[in-house]
C-alpha cells in the first residue's frame, strides 16, 4: 500500500533514554525532532512515568494525528503502544493513525523485521523529505499479538530469546564484536556451558509446558506436558540481530507463529545458521494459530518485544489488532 496523504498530522514519542550504550544513545529526541521539516503539523511528547502512560494515550488520541512516531527501541514502543491502542479503543470511531519507528534503541528488531534500519536521524530526514517532495511512501500492515491482553509482535520463553537478548545487550555494537559474540556463545555450547543461562537467569534451560493451539480458551486441556527449551510466537519474522527465527511469520495475515522447540544448549548452538537464515530445525514444532494457550508446571519468564513479563503458570495468545506501519527506506521515486 502506497501512502501519499493531503496533510500529515505527525505526533511523535521519544524515549529520551533509549540506545544507551550504542552508536546513537541520546538520539532519540534529536531524531523525532527532525520530523518538523517535513512541513506539516507535529508535535512531540516524552515518555514520561509508567503511570502517566494513560493520560499521555489519552492525549495522543485528542490530538487526532494521521501519523504516529515512536523515537525509541522495542521496548519503550511497546511501553506507549499498549494504552494507546486502549485509548482508541474506547474511541471506536476514530482513525488508528499510521506507525512509524525511528529504530533508537537498544534493541530494535521489530523495525528491523520491517525493514527499518540504520541510524533514527537518518531514518527520520528520508520520512520527512518524502512528505516535502510529495512522494508516496509504502506501508505494509501487521497484527499485534496479545500475551494474555497485552499487545506486542514477538513473545518468548526459553533459551533463543536468551541468546537474543545477551546479543542485544552485549557491551560493544559492531561487525567485529557481534562476530567475536557470536563464536563465544557457540563455543561455551558446544563445551557445555549455557552463555544465556549464567547473564539471564530464567531464560533458558529445559521446562515443561504444555502447547495447546485453539481459538477457544475454554477448551484448552492441561495436558500433555513435555520438555522444551524454548517457545516463541510472532508477527514478524526476525527474533534479534537479524535472526530470522520466525521465517513465516511476516506471510499469515491474521495469524501468528509459534515456534516450540527441545534442541539442548549445544545443539541450538551448532544449528545457529539455521536458525539466523530461517531455516527448518530438528526437534522442533512450527505451526500458524489465530489462538494458543501455553500451560507451565511452574511460573515462567518471558519477553514481549524486549520488555520482561511477571512470571505465570499460562500464557494466553491470541491475534491483535491491524496497524498499517511506514517503511520509509520504501518512498517510490518519480511519483
Amino acid at each position: 500500500m502506497l501512502l501519499r496523504l493531503p496533510e500529515y498530522k505527525i505526533v511523535a514519542v521519544c524515549n529520551a533514554r533509549a540506545g544507551r550504550g550504542t552508536p546513537h544513545a541520546n538520539m532519540a529526541r534529536d531524531a523525532a525532532l527532525i520530523l518538523e521539516q517535513s512541513g506539516q503539523p507535529f508535535r512531540l511528547y516524552d515518555c514520561g512515568e509508567t503511570d502517566e502512560l494513560p493520560n499521555l494515550a489519552a492525549a495522543i488520541r485528542d490530538e487526532r494525528p494521521n501519523v504516529l512516531v515512536f523515537s525509541s527501541g522495542d521496548g519503550g514502543r511497546n511501553l506507549v503502544l499498549n494504552p494507546v491502542i486502549q485509548a482508541y479503543r474506547q474511541r471506536p470511531e476514530m482513525h488508528f493513525p499510521f506507525l512509524l519507528t525511528l529504530p533508537a534503541g537498544r534493541t530494535n528488531t521489530v523495525a528491523n523485521s520491517f525493514g527499518i534500519t540504520g541510524h533514527p536521524c537518518r531514518v527520520a530526514s528520508r520520512f520527512a523529505k518524502a512528505i516535502r517532495e510529495g512522494r508516496p511512501i509504502q506501508t505494509t500492515t501487521c497484527h499485534t499479538l496479545t500475551v494474555n491482553g497485552r499487545h506486542g509482535f514477538l513473545f518468548g520463553v526459553g533459551l533463543p530469546l536468551g541468546l537474543v537478548q545477551a546479543f542485544e545487550h552485549r557491551p560493544r555494537r559492531d561487525v567485529w564484536s557481534d562476530a567475536r559474540f557470536l563464536f563465544d556463545i557457540a563455543w561455551r555450547a558446544v563445551r557445555g556451558i549455557s552463555h544465556a543461562a549464567s547473564e539471564l537467569d530464567g531464560f533458558s534451560g529445559p521446562f515443561e509446558a504444555a502447547v495447546v493451539l485453539g481459538d477457544d480458551e475454554d477448551d484448552v486441556d492441561t495436558g500433555p506436558y513435555q520438555p522444551v527449551t524454548s517457545i516463541m510466537a510472532g508477527t514478524v519474522k526476525e527474533i534479534g540481530c537479524r535472526c530470522r527465527g520466525l521465517p513465516f511469520a511476516n506471510n499469515l495475515g491474521t495469524d501468528f507463529m509459534l515456534r516450540s522447540s527441545s534442541l539442548r544448549p549445544d545443539e541450538m548452538a551448532l544449528l545457529l545458521p539455521l536458525l539466523y537464515t530461517g531455516r527448518g530445525l530438528p526437534k522442533t514444532l512450527d505451526a500458524s494459530a489465530s489462538g494458543a494457550s501455553i500451560l507451565y508446571l511452574a511460573p515462567r519468564v518471558s519477553t514481549l518485544d524486549g520488555e520482561i513479563l511477571e512470571p505465570t503458570m499460562k500464557h494466553r495468545i491470541e491475534t491483535g489488532v491491524p496497524l498499517e506501519i511506514i517503511i520509509p527506506r520504501k518512498i517510490v521515486p518519480g511519483c
